[in-house]
């Protein structure tokens, strides 16, 4: 499918003029802002689809930006079926189809006369969400996730070095950024290598089961947890303990995290050159969720794979209370 191209919002005063010494100049310009909600399971904006008023989750676990099928059937929308005929999410996979948008706002970014975008899937518990705003559209700018102060900023970076995109001017830990469409990196768990993804569409972070037991993470008798995400199943889970995180140049030690088994739900292909560990082609088994987001601040810079982060406080990971027998 074509990307997602959006305009960027006006915004006043949205040019900020770094230097650094020998690093030469770095200027950000300010292209986008949403103003988030936090009082759900992630991020939500306000946002309006073919001029009716919407609500938008901010998923970057979401590669797609996509509208929700019963969204899509109560403003009308109308499509065919897509190549493929279904995308993939925690539950499982759900059939899709295409449709056009006259247009198009989310926050202040604005967009007309759009390609197809998908539609398909609902989200369980959450009724009125419209669109989920994934990292196709998002990997277009330089993002800020900020969430401290329920902000989500977009820019320009040009000439910026990792320290300049600090523009807080905080301490900062760096990752590298994988190539590809998804914001993912890498993460050291127990001492071994894992592929991760930043998902603020995950209220806390997820370690797959598969991956769980192959650090030496215990599996419980009984699962405590039930997790729920795009596809139409549930998938079990509990909390769990390991020795150690690292998270780029970020190390956690003694970390509680939650596990179920989601990894099967990304992909249908068996097998991987990837050393890491990963149950599909890749795909990655842990999601570094809104707890780890909201005790960071964030700048992703796609275009240079670099992610860069300031820890701000509170816990860095936070468990769901286990349901009762």
């Amino acid at each position: 499918m074509t990307p997602l191209k959006m305009l960027a919002g006006t915004l006043g005063a949205g040019l900020l003029a770094l230097a650094a010494g020998a690093a030469g100049a770095c200027t950000l310009r300010t292209v986008g802002e949403l103003n988030v909600d936090l009082s759900r399971r992630a991020p939500i904006v306000d946002g309006e689809i073919n001029g009716a008023k919407v609500k938008v989750m901010i998923d970057t676990g979401s590669s797609v930006t996509m509208i929700t099928a019963p969204a899509a059937k109560a403003l009308g929308l109308i499509g065919a079926p897509t190549p493929g005929g279904y995308v993939f999410g925690i539950g499982g996979k759900t059939d899709t189809y295409a449709t056009l948008l006259k247009s198009l706002k989310i926050g202040t970014l604005t967009g007309s006369d759009l390609p197809p975008i998908m539609v398909g899937g609902a989200l369980a518990g959450e009724p009125d969400i419209a669109m989920l705003l994934g990292s196709d559209l998002l990997s277009q700018f330089d993002v800020e996730l900020d969430l401290a102060d329920h902000m989500i900023r977009l820019f320009r970076a040009d000439g910026c070095t990792p320290p300049q995109l600090v523009y807080w001017n905080k301490p900062y830990s760096q990752a590298t950024l994988e190539s590809g469409a998804g914001f993912d990196t890498e993460v050291t768990l127990n001492g071994r290598r894992v592929l991760a993804t930043l998902d603020t569409g995950a209220s806390a972070s997820l370690v797959d089961a598969q991956t769980a037991a192959g650090v030496g993470a215990a599996t419980p008798s009984h699962p405590q947890l039930v997790v729920t995400g795009l596809g139409p199943a549930q998938r079990e889970g509990w909390n769990d303990d390991f020795a150690s995180v690292a998270i780029g140049d970020e190390s956690i030690a003694h970390a509680r995290i939650e596990v179920a088994d989601f990894a099967r739900d990304f992909a249908e292909v068996d097998g991987t050159t990837d050393t890491r560990i990963s149950r599909h082609d890749g795909a990655p088994t842990m999601l570094i969720g809104d707890d780890f987001l909201r005790a960071h601040r964030v700048m992703i810079d796609p275009k240079n794979h670099v992610i860069v982060f300031s820890y701000t406080g509170g816990p860095i990971f936070a468990t769901h209370a286990a349901t009762q027998p």
